[in-house]
């Protein structure tokens, strides 16, 4: 599940691309750099003054690597605590807490609950998610091989469809996190 991500694709999500969801993007491999430099081009086209990476970043990069240094270069740590204050207490308090990571989980787990047809082939697609951001506790249940209480007591079609359902509510309460209003 090495997906590459294209800018009008995340774009048709609603979430907001910037300079650290990019650099995430790009840290995690979900990126090219025909990405940030389309991210760069619609920063030129929307924003007043862009940075001179952000010009840079538009006449093309050669490599993610220069792209990445670049991006980097652009900004400075922001505070978290300020700029996320609008996310649940559960997200705020944890030390690790890279909502830009977290932005990416979601955009990996829609890409998987709308493009993959068979229930099998979305709960391992799950499944890989999880693994590739380190087991967090809250996709815990969405995983087919984990049990739950419950689960014992349904037939394997319904528990198979508690699933589904588990991971659709899932990805809306993320949604609520991460996407913009249009």
């Amino acid at each position: 599940m090495d997906e590459h991500y294209d800018y009008s694709y995340i774009k048709s999500l609603n979430i907001k691309i910037d300079v650290p969801f990019v650099i995430r993007g790009l840290q995690l491999k979900m990126i090219t750099k025909k990405f940030v430099e389309d991210f760069a081009l619609s920063s030129l086209e929307n924003e007043d003054q862009p940075t001179i990476q952000i010009v840079d970043l538009a006449w093309g990069v050669h490599s993610e690597i220069d792209a990445l240094e670049l991006l980097i270069s652009s900004i400075e740590k922001p505070d978290l605590k300020a700029q996320y204050n609008h996310l649940p207490e559960i997200y705020r308090n944890e030390e690790e807490f890279d909502h830009e990571i977290w932005k990416w989980r979601y955009v990996n787990l829609i890409h998987a609950f709308n493009h993959y047809k068979s229930q099998h082939e979305l709960f391992e697609s799950i499944d890989i998610i999880y693994a590739r951001f380190g087991f967090p506790d809250d996709m815990y249940e969405l995983i087919y091989y984990h049990p739950t209480k419950t689960v014992s007591l349904l037939t394997p079609e319904e528990a198979q469809q508690k699933l589904e359902s588990a991971i659709l509510h899932f990805v809306n309460k993320q949604k609520h996190l991460f996407v913009s209003n249009p």
